[in-house]
């Protein structure tokens, strides 16, 4: 764009929002130089360079190439040094607030599991398998080349709710068959094939339905319909596999210990 054509670009009057006219009609446009200004920041000089990314280019993926071109191919002069400022700048001073909120709702859903299963173990793999989400959740975001930032973090928090239903849905279902009388092993197993269709239907149904965050090419919303899409396939394919196997074994463990402790006082 050439300078003659800013003056014919069309602007909205704030008295008419439904009409258009050129700028030229309300406004000239010409060069004018003003004196130099120097900028400090922290005492120190400052010399700040933006841009704007095109549509659907995310930010964290132009910054990681600018730092490593900066790093490998830029050699800066003595006394200047670079700081990238943006949405990794903003994710320092947000990422503790939330990671600290987070921790909080965890300590709280730890003590609700525990009130619901009444066992320590049973609740500590519940809390543990919350990483179930990792797997699916970082395939994803390095195949779209996405750097884990702070809008990847609320899909985590996504998955974690994905994760912490449906492994209710698989312990209580375990439990039941249990006091109905069937072994451990059956239960667990019993467990993951009944629960297996929910637990599919629910978690295909929101990764299906975060595909227009991915398709709408947004810096914000992409790499959290990401995170929920690859993470909650994951999730789903681990929580049906993985779940019964440790409910299993865990719980043969406790019953073993209670013979034991039987055996020795009848």
């Amino acid at each position: 764009m050439q300078l003659s054509d800013v003056e014919n670009l069309y602007i909205t009057p704030l008295a008419q929002p439904f009409s258009s006219i050129p700028l030229r009609q309300v406004a000239d446009v010409k060069t004018h130089w003003l004196p130099t200004s120097i900028i400090h920041r922290n005492g120190k000089r400052c010399v700040t360079v933006t841009a704007e990314n095109k549509r659907g280019v995310l930010a964290a993926k132009v910054q990681k190439n600018i730092k490593k071109i900066l790093e490998k191919d830029f050699v800066l002069p003595a006394g200047v040094r670079y700081e990238i400022g943006g949405e990794p700048e903003q994710n320092l001073q947000t990422v503790p607030e939330v990671a600290l909120g987070i921790s909080i709702a965890l300590v709280i859903i730890f003590f609700f599991l525990l009130f619901n299963f009444r066992r320590f173990g049973l609740t500590g793999v519940c809390m543990a398998s919350i990483l179930l989400s990792l797997p699916g959740a970082m395939i994803g975001l390095g195949i779209a080349n996405i750097t884990l930032g702070l809008t990847s973090l609320f899909g985590f928090i996504t998955l974690m709710g994905i994760i912490m239903r449906n492994e209710i849905l698989i312990f209580e279902h375990a439990d039941q068959m249990i006091h109905e009388g069937l072994s451990v092993r059956d239960a667990a197993f019993d467990a993951g094939r009944r629960r297996m269709v929910p637990i599919f239907l629910t978690t295909a149904t929101t990764a299906v339905g975060v595909i227009p965050m991915i398709l709408g090419g947004s810096s914000f919303w992409v790499p959290v319909g990401i995170t929920i899409f690859a993470g909650g396939i994951g999730t789903l394919i681990l929580v049906v596999t993985v779940l019964p196997v440790v409910y299993w074994k865990l719980n043969e463990r406790a019953q073993d210990r209670k013979r034991d402790a039987y055996g020795q006082n009848p």
